[in-house]
């Protein structure tokens, strides 16, 4: 993928942001799991150049290749671990900013 997208998911309060996908990135990864559902929304920050693999294809090729599938998983694991960490991050401000907003530190 060329570009930006922005991944966010819907509030009580409207959008919450939890991650911007930049190039050389891949969206979603979730289709490794199986089938589920997605809860993110996306929208491009900029002009975007992707291209799609078929979910059942990449799947198939890790089970015939496991050479090619331990690469995609290790490659995935590694991902999932620094969109966790970014994503607590960006919750972790969106949180701060709602308690100033309510004024629950005040007179701390």
């Amino acid at each position: 993928m060329e570009g930006s997208v922005e991944l966010s998911v819907p509030t009580s309060k409207g959008y919450l942001g939890v991650r911007t996908v930049r190039g050389g990135e891949s969206v979603p990864l979730s289709i490794l799991f199986g089938e589920g559902k997605l809860i993110t929304t996306a929208v491009t920050m900029d002009t975007v150049r992707a291209f799609a693999i078929p979910s059942a294809f990449l799947l198939r090729l890790c089970l015939t290749r496991p050479d090619i599938g331990v690469q995609v998983y290790r490659i995935a694991a590694e991902l999932f671990g620094t969109r966790y960490g970014a994503t607590l991050v960006k919750l972790i401000e969106a949180m701060d900013g709602a308690a100033s907003d309510a004024h629950l530190w005040a007179g701390a």
